[in-house]
């Protein structure tokens, strides 16, 4: 990662922000495409457009030591999803060569591919900090590898979102805690096909407000089956507020 230097930098107003994965504190770059600054070294990262980007409480990426921030695309429904500065920007820099590969003209790349995330994650599934947040495949964007994951902004305003695909599923306030789970070992599980496999979403409810017989609190199912879990989901969708 760190694909720039300085340049104008100075000129803008910069707070600290996070850290890289020496623990060196970066500071955000605002604008149409924000960016990460590195004070002493100059160096730059690029972040997605067409959002909010915000610290993720101090969470390190498992597969290169940054800290973590939370992307949330600025279209609606509201959702976020885990971005790793230096994982993104080194995809950048890889979708960048692919394109100069075919000879075309790459002087706006970056640009071009911070947004191509504004309507989703900016990692695949397949990403270690998305990796185990994703529940099932999604129901519109299944099968090019879309999945629905548990946002990591918790709760109380908990919500599964898709990947690849503009909407959300909203659950309610009175659950106390939602986790994933392990592989449910239903066929969907093992994927195949590019479809991602399902697990088990473990919910816990707040004891006056439970809604399952008999008063008790602890519930676990998998969404494609599981008609607590079902009933619970409220849809939403780019044109809701």
């Amino acid at each position: 990662g760190g694909r720039g230097e300085r340049g104008d930098a100075a000129a803008q107003p910069l707070r600290p922000f996070t850290a890289d994965a020496s623990g060196r504190p970066l500071l955000l770059l605002p604008g149409a495409t924000p960016q990460l600054f590195h004070p002493s070294s100059g160096r730059l990262w690029s972040l997605p457009a067409g959002g909010s980007v915000k610290p993720h409480s101090g969470r390190i990426c498992p597969a290169c030591g940054f800290e973590l921030c939370l992307f949330s695309p600025r279209a609606p429904p509201s959702r976020a999803y885990p971005l790793c500065p230096s994982c993104f920007d080194d995809s950048l820099d890889d979708g960048a060569a692919g394109i100069a590969s075919t000879g075309a003209d790459v002087d706006a790349s970056a640009e071009t591919f911070a947004a191509v995330c504004a309507s989703g994650s900016p990692h695949g599934e397949s990403h270690p900090a998305v990796a185990p947040l994703v529940a099932c495949a999604c129901p519109v964007s299944g099968r090019e590898g879309g999945a629905l994951l548990l946002d990591p902004r918790g709760g109380p305003e908990w919500r599964l979102v898709s990947t690849r695909a503009s909407f959300a599923y909203r659950l309610p306030p009175f659950i106390h805690s939602l986790r994933v789970g392990a592989p449910c070992g239903c066929d969907a599980a093992r994927g195949g096909d590019g479809v991602v496999g399902c697990r088990f979403l473990h919910v816990e409810f707040h004891r006056d407000y439970s809604p399952i017989e008999g008063g008790g609190t602890a519930h676990t199912g998998w969404l494609r089956s599981d008609e607590l879990l079902q009933a619970l989901c409220e849809f939403e969708e780019a044109g809701d507020r």
